[in-house]
């Protein structure tokens, strides 16, 4: 079975990104983390960019998968949907 390419953009202080990071951990779920609170300004400021202008999402945490259409949110279904594949 393939590993999706799997990302998380989140931020600090975050709940629903907390949640989302602590499921995907539980379910053994590999995946990378894209914390913008972490990143130098300038960096930050271009993936808030790319999350706003191409995925079309402004509320974090934003979740990523191949092939699939990226979500916002703690969202456990669609969590569950690319956990699966």
């Amino acid at each position: 079975m393939p590993v999706l390419n799997i990302k998380v953009y989140s931020k600090d202080n975050c709940m629903a990104c907390k949640m989302t990071k602590k499921w995907l951990t539980k379910m053994s779920v590999p995946f990378e983390e894209i914390n913008i609170s972490t990143l130098p300004e300038a960096e930050s400021n271009k993936v808030i960019g790319f999350l706003r202008n191409e995925v079309r999402l402004t509320s974090l945490p934003v979740i990523t998968a191949d092939g699939e259409e990226p979500f916002s949110g703690f969202d456990i279904s669609k969590l569950r949907k690319i956990s699966t594949k």
